[in-house]
């Protein structure tokens, strides 16, 4: 999977006080058991720091949007969206 960071996107997630660390999470299940991917974790509005420093509510700005099969998505891509003068976080994947 390729993964992308738009570099305004960036730009915001630093200015923010945030980073963007890469992680292994387990997708799919079922008899065979899941396959670990390589998915970003965005954190935003609170001091850098250790992963586990970070509340679930420091990512209220971001949008996901993927596919059922995680596994086939071929890129996944970090954008900057503004509307009416706000400022989000999208995530969309691309099978």
């Amino acid at each position: 999977m390729k993964i992308s960071i738009e570099p305004a996107a960036m730009e915001y997630i630093k200015k923010n006080g945030g980073a963007v660390y890469l992680a292994y999470r387990t997708a799919g299940g079922g008899c065979c058991g899941g396959k670990g991917i390589l998915i970003p974790d965005i954190f935003l509005g609170i001091p850098k720091g250790e992963p586990s420093h970070y509340e679930i509510k420091c990512i209220f700005d971001i949008s996901v949007y993927y596919s059922n099969d995680i596994k086939a998505l071929k890129e996944l891509r970090i954008n900057l969206e503004s509307f009416l003068g706000l400022k989000k976080l999208s995530i969309i994947g691309i099978e």
